[in-house]
């Protein structure tokens, strides 16, 4: 697990909960990865529309050298939600500085690796 912590330009908090999504995304060049690895990213990013926000998550995963490949789960999120969980401390990051993100890594099959890094 991995985390990374960005900080796009959002007053924190300002609308009253945060855009959760978990992004699947294979490793690129850039990631300093073996193209057989895959993560399940989760993110919180502090912006009001889903989206900008998915723009802001996609963004931020590319730029860690990473290929978003599809969303597996979106939703609003608010502190509530997090209360006595692990993502809380991400919720609490995102908050005060934009968005935060976590790579759940894992190894991709052999055989899927090579064919969707060709792509």
């Amino acid at each position: 697990m991995k985390s990374v912590n960005k900080t796009p330009n959002a007053k924190a908090g300002q609308w009253g909960g945060l855009r959760y999504f978990v992004i699947l995304a294979y490793a690129g060049p850039k990631s300093g990865q073996p193209a057989n690895v895959g993560a399940y990213v989760s993110c919180w990013v502090n912006f009001p529309s889903e989206d900008g926000a998915l723009v802001v998550a996609k963004h931020y995963i590319r730029d860690a050298g990473w290929l978003a490949k599809r969303v597996i789960e979106q939703k609003w999120v608010q502190l509530q939600d997090s209360k006595g969980k692990d993502s809380m401390q991400y919720y609490q990051e995102a908050v005060a500085d934009g968005c935060s993100f976590v790579f759940h890594l894992y190894k991709r099959k052999a055989k899927l690796a090579k064919s969707k890094s060709r792509k």
